[in-house]
């Protein structure tokens, strides 16, 4: 059992937030590896490339990666229609990831503050 989910915000520092010493106690989502992937594809050189292959290597290696399956697609459509209504609805991966985290019943690990308005998550800041 995972103790928590990892979003993207977290795994850019890896080090920094403690984790790399920790494998198998946290999950990413599939979602953040499309981040990164994002990342390599927008590297502004050949060595900040090779550094986030690098990074997104270890990544995988370290944490499992949840999918996105029916019940997070059903649990994110449920929480985007109820921040709409109250007026912030999230980005999409961030509802995606705090779909996630919901439905494997653990909090979302962040370091920024995207999810503080989704409800029924539990967030924990490091």
């Amino acid at each position: 059992m995972t103790n928590g989910l990892l979003d993207t915000s977290v795994l850019v520092p890896l080090d920094a937030a403690g984790l790399i010493d920790r494998p198998g106690t946290y999950a990413i989502s599939v979602l953040s590896i499309a981040e990164l992937h994002k990342g390599i594809a927008g590297a502004s050189g050949a060595r900040q490339r090779a550094e986030r292959v690098a990074r997104l290597a270890l990544i995988e290696q370290l944490f499992e990666a949840l999918p996105v399956d029916r019940r997070i697609a059903v649990k994110y459509g449920e929480i985007a229609a109820r921040t709409r209504r109250l007026g912030h609805p999230p980005h999409v991966i961030d509802g995606l990831i705090a779909a996630t985290a919901i439905v494997h019943g653990v909090p979302v690990v962040t370091r920024d503050d995207d999810f503080d308005r989704i409800p029924d998550v539990k967030v924990v800041r490091v």
